[in-house]
């Protein structure tokens, strides 16, 4: 898979955070492909829609925990791998 089709959800309810680690993954690893989300709620929506390839998820989250999204994507047949 070439790092272009390589697709991560990055998150997190702090936007300050998500820049850090999206700048990271960006100039250290010259992946380009990140999408963000606030929360697990709106992570959950962009799962349901957009091929993933790796999640990098906050544990302490408003709305919906990172361990509950962990659980949904884990219950999911679709996501479990």
């Amino acid at each position: 898979m070439a790092q272009e089709d390589f697709c991560i959800l990055i998150v997190d309810d702090f936007p300050i955070m998500r820049g850090i680690i999206r700048r990271m993954l960006t100039k250290r690893f010259g992946l380009t492909n990140i999408i963000e989300a606030e929360d697990g709620v709106i992570a959950w929506d962009i799962l349901s829609r957009e091929k993933v390839d790796l999640v990098i998820c906050d544990w302490n989250m408003p709305n919906m925990t990172g361990i509950a999204l962990l659980k949904k994507i884990r219950a999911d047949k679709r996501l479990q791998d």
